[in-house]
């Protein structure tokens, strides 16, 4: 299923501008360290330097997954935004980001009915300053993540999504 791993992203996205400015500066950091070029993304080569600063070697057809993986724009390079999801998904496990995922979950169910649906999720995005470009996406994924494929989704569901490779 693709709709999870687009949920997930779009959930870090989110969960990225509750972060204190003090972490996300760290994360802005290490994102320039990494863009040599100074261009605002980071390519196969960039990353490629990054792994063996850090005495990590991988093959370019492993680094081009790992692109693959977290590039959702499909530009084969990733932008700030890419970036910064992915490194909140692995950094320091999932787990040290529950409590800020319910937190989240709860900032998202306006209504307190102890489940978000697409319009919550809608609602939600547009007040983080982004848009929606898709209403019907948005339902799609919801409907094919949650588990009774209903398009809502509980506090337990929203956190299992997250949590699952």
């Amino acid at each position: 299923f693709q709709n999870p791993l687009r949920f997930k992203k779009l959930v870090f996205g989110m969960l990225a501008n509750s972060l204190p400015p003090d972490e996300l500066k760290n994360f802005a950091n290490t994102f320039n360290a990494m863009d040599l070029d100074h261009e605002g993304f980071i390519d196969m080569e960039e990353l490629k330097k990054a792994f063996q600063r850090a005495k990590i070697h991988l093959s370019d057809e492993e680094i081009n997954g790992i692109i693959d993986n977290i590039d959702s724009d499909k530009n084969g390079k990733l932008n700030y935004s890419e970036y910064l999801v992915a490194a909140l998904s692995i950094k320091k496990g999932i787990s040290h980001h529950k409590q800020r995922l319910i937190k989240l979950f709860k900032n998202i169910d306006v209504t307190g009915s102890g489940f978000i649906n697409v319009d919550n999720l809608k609602d939600y995005i547009m007040k983080t300053g982004r848009e929606v470009e898709n209403a019907d996406e948005v339902l799609n994924i919801l409907t094919e993540v949650s588990k009774d494929h209903n398009g809502h989704l509980s506090v337990d569901e929203f956190i299992k999504i997250i949590e699952n490779d």
